[in-house]
């Protein structure tokens, strides 16, 4: 996959180097001569540009025709939301990534039709909150363009469910089990309603936040 990452600070870095070594082509557009000349240097095999990640020549020298995701990381939210408006409305780019510095702006992006959309201090209060309230159980994912998420819990020894089939269980709401690892991690399988549930299961579910205190409740910490 061929990715424009605009921005070249430390966690744009790590993850240009972190998709470099899975295998994408990775292009860096940094805005600062002596930064982009510096990490040039350093990271072979990734081609880093010095320009404006909102500039139309800029995006082409870095091959945005060619481009499958425009990631945009820089310290300013106004040109990370620039920037992926021009990456999508102009080159047609198929999906546009970026950080929110002030959580405040969060739903300007989304408004537009970023396709991923992320703050940091957002995802930082949702750890410690989680880690208070669910201690146990956490959120991983929020499935986009829903209200489901995906949240990772280990079944409590206590918990009935325990040596039940997942089809023998009332599970809260809607939610439901879509994958299940062993307790010593030997197996992850995809469950079906036959699969019994045993103590310390490590289980990934679907639901939405309203089922989150049930399922810590009857599955977590009964």
């Amino acid at each position: 996959m061929n990715i424009i990452i605009m921005g070249a600070g430390r966690l744009a870095r790590h993850l240009a180097m972190t998709l470099y070594e899975n295998g994408h082509q990775i292009n860096m557009i940094e805005s600062s001569f002596e930064a982009a000349e510096k990490f040039a240097s350093e990271m072979e095999g990734i081609r880093v540009i010095h320009g404006d990640g909102t500039d139309l020549a800029t995006l082409r020298k870095a091959n945005i025709q060619e481009t499958d995701c425009y990631i945009a990381l820089s310290g300013l939210d106004e040109d990370n939301l620039i920037g992926c408006q021009i990456a999508k409305q102009v080159f047609r780019v198929r999906r546009c990534c970026a950080r929110v510095n002030h959580p405040r702006n969060r739903h300007v992006y989304e408004q537009v039709g970023i396709d991923l959309v992320y703050s940091s201090t957002d995802i930082m209060v949702d750890l410690i909150e989680q880690d208070i309230d669910f201690d146990g159980m956490r959120i991983l994912y929020n499935i986009p363009g829903t209200a489901e998420n995906i949240v990772e819990l280990r079944l409590s020894p206590n918990s009935k469910a325990v040596g039940k089939a997942l089809m023998d269980y009332t599970f809260p709401g809607n939610s439901r089990v879509v994958l299940l690892s062993r307790e010593d991690g030997a197996k992850t399988e995809v469950p079906v309603g036959s699969t019994v549930m045993a103590a310390n299961d490590r289980m990934l579910v679907i639901c939405v936040e309203a089922e989150y205190n049930d399922l810590y409740k009857k599955l977590v910490k009964p």
